[in-house]
């Protein structure tokens, strides 16, 4: 038997979807319901008894940002041009950082606007004439009784269940949170949509110079009213806390061909206000940001959610600046789990989930000396470069670095597989080792707008420690020609013979890597660290 919550979340997502919107007159209803567990129209909440302590122990500076935000809050809409909606959403405000012991930070207006916009008509009945902010501390009874603190409830279960990261009490935590929520959103442009990726890349561009807005006021800062009325529809119903994420996501990658032609120095500006109009536009890019969620490697999107949801699991250190790697990294266990997902097994929305192909990026020695069953190779050799002693066409040993020639006719080799395919790249998991093939492909791929790329954290070594449980072979784990000496003796002839072409060779000598004149792999850390360095 479903549980009364699972029957009116199938039936209000239907009405949700066929209107693209939820009507007016129920919307506070439905909303009680999702976020409350109240089947009923909201209840008057009554602030008397805290409010007064809440004024008391907020700054006057924190007092006057709040009133100057009230006050410039949606010019466009008569409703909060009134002294009535004024007065209550700055007492609202103050209340909820008394009571979740936060510090004010500007964007929080914006996101309770959208709460009082669902009892305009209840305020539209009371008169306000009478009701004016007296003193900081002092607010006329009137206020107090307002019909609109029926929406305080909702915007406080909103918060908490949708955005708990904005609610820490330490601002270091909360600043260190954002640079981690923007980290995880380059892996998911570079995973999803490489082709802006790359263009944002190289003009320098990273997410906290547009996503700051989006996130902090989970895109009521972004849209029209009744645009951000549909959206929060969307998140409601569907319970869904990441659809913020993949919305943005989303927006960013139908916008691919406006972003790729516009100037680079206009990127941020023009990423800024990007945005979508109409309840069928919202609706259509919140499906499409919940298809892309679905393919999304299950195991990055749990550590995400961990990280921006669970902050309570973190202390500040681990919220620090930990070096997030831009491109998709997966766990022997979760390449497993992405095996063996189809359709069936996850959710509705993942009708096209696309199959999983494993490649093997070591050397044809390495190969031949123990692969799994499932994994196609890159045929390094094959490819046509500049001869070497051992009658190799690509020896790893005299060119540890491929080329960019190397490099495009492997491009070439993956090119039938372009976007229909998720495509797993697997090395030794040696980190010098890994920059000498792993590394290079990857970014080559993406740097190509090949989509759906990701590197199995670990390597081979990851797959030989693997833990079977209980004695049980998982399947993709079978071996072949295994022979583990082998193995390691060819890795520390690569490893010896990359140490002595870094010695030997300055980094101005050094082959170049798609036009950068640095180490030819560029591990994509590095375009992280202009956001740590940032604040």
């Amino acid at each position: 038997m479903r549980s009364k919550q699972d029957k009116a979340e199938s039936y209000w997502y239907k009405c949700l979807f066929s209107e693209f919107q939820l009507a007016s007159n129920i919307r506070p209803r439905v909303w009680n319901f999702f976020l409350l567990g109240k089947d009923e129209t909201p209840t008057l909440f009554s602030p008397v008894r805290q409010l007064e302590t809440a004024l008391n122990s907020l700054s006057i500076p924190v007092k006057e940002q709040i009133w100057l935000d009230v006050s410039r809050l949606r010019p466009n809409l008569s409703m909060f041009q009134r002294n009535q909606v004024r007065v209550v959403a700055y007492c609202m405000l103050c209340l909820f950082c008394y009571q979740r012991e936060i510090s004010y930070f500007q964007g929080l207006h914006e996101i309770l606007a959208p709460f009082l916009f669902l009892f305009q008509a209840a305020s539209e009945d009371e008169d306000t004439s009478t009701i004016h902010l007296k003193g900081w501390n002092e607010v006329p009874p009137l206020a107090i009784f307002s019909p609109l603190w029926k929406s305080y409830p909702l915007f406080c279960a909103f918060l908490e269940r949708f955005a708990p990261f904005l609610l820490d009490p330490s601002e270091q935590v909360l600043v260190l949170l954002l640079r981690r929520a923007f980290c995880y959103f380059q892996t998911l442009l570079v995973y999803h949509s490489p082709r802006v990726f790359w263009t944002l890349t190289e003009a320098q561009v990273t997410p906290d110079m547009y996503c700051v807005s989006w996130f902090v006021t989970l895109f009521a800062g972004n849209l029209n009213m009744e645009d951000v009325l549909v959206l929060y529809d969307c998140f409601i119903v569907s319970g869904n806390e990441m659809s913020i994420f993949y919305f943005a996501l989303e927006l960013m990658s139908r916008h691919e061909s406006i972003l790729f032609q516009v100037n680079q120095a206009m990127l941020p500006e023009t990423c800024m206000h990007i945005t979508v109009h109409g309840n069928y536009q919202v609706c259509e890019t919140w499906l499409a940001a919940r298809t892309k969620q679905s393919i999304t490697p299950q195991g990055f999107h749990r550590r995400f959610y961990r990280a921006m949801y669970e902050t309570k699991e973190y202390s500040i250190e681990s919220t620090s600046d930990q070096p997030i790697d831009s491109l998709m990294h997966l766990s022997v266990e979760e390449w497993i789990e992405e095996c063996n997902r189809t359709p069936q097994s996850a959710d509705s929305s993942s009708s096209t989930l696309l199959p999983f192909f494993l490649w093997d990026c070591r050397s044809k020695e390495e190969y031949d000396a123990g692969h799994l069953a499932i994994a196609a190779r890159v045929p390094w050799e094959t490819f046509q470069t500049n001869p070497c002693p051992h009658d190799s066409m690509y020896c790893p040993y005299c060119h540890p670095y491929p080329s960019n020639q190397v490099l495009n006719q492997a491009i070439a080799l993956f090119e039938p597989l372009r976007n229909i395919v998720r495509i797993c790249l697997i090395g030794s998991g040696d980190e010098i080792l890994d920059q000498m093939d792993v590394y290079p492909l990857a970014l080559a791929l993406t740097r190509s707008h090949f989509r759906y790329v990701c590197i199995l954290s670990g390597g081979i070594h990851s797959i030989l420690e693997y833990k079977k449980p209980q004695g049980t072979i998982p399947h993709g784990l079978d071996w072949v020609d295994l022979d583990r000496a082998k193995q390691k003796w060819i890795e520390e002839e690569r490893r010896k013979a990359r140490m002595t072409e870094s010695s030997s060779s300055s980094s101005e000598a050094r082959p170049s890597f798609f036009g950068w004149n640095s180490q030819p792999i560029l591990d994509l850390r590095l375009s992280l660290n202009r956001i740590f360095k940032k604040g």
